[in-house]
């Protein structure tokens, strides 16, 4: 059994209005990369100038499937709408569960980016 590092790195995340953020991202699957070496995920090392992301992002991901089992076991975000994971199904990927790395593949299940309502009321 293969444990992946938990270590995360400042990542860039380019919302639909192509705005770039800065966000959280696990070192381990930042580095898988595509044969034109790549994210898979998409994105790319941030700048600290780099705005964090705003609360009310609730950033887009794919669904992935256990490429042993079939079983759906995770949802992972893609950083960029260009990137393997988004725009084809079937890309590999290993991810981290519950401490092990698992091959996975990415499905064409997609959840686009949503904004929240982060308003508060006070009574």
């Amino acid at each position: 059994m293969v444990v992946m590092s938990q270590n995360r790195v400042a990542w860039t995340y380019t919302d639909d209005g192509a705005q770039d953020y800065r966000i959280s991202a696990k070192a381990e699957y930042t580095s898988q990369e595509n044969g034109s070496s790549e994210p898979k995920q998409g994105g790319s090392a941030a700048a600290s100038t780099v705005r964090r992301i705003p609360k009310e992002i609730k950033p887009r991901m794919v669904k992935m499937t256990d490429v042993a089992t079939g079983n759906t076991v995770r949802w992972l975000v893609c950083y960029d709408t260009t990137c393997d994971l988004w725009v084809t199904p079937g890309t590999t990927f290993n991810m981290s569960i519950l401490g092990a790395s698992v091959s996975m593949q990415s499905s064409d299940k997609r959840r686009g980016e949503k904004s929240r309502d982060t308003t508060t009321q006070s009574t």
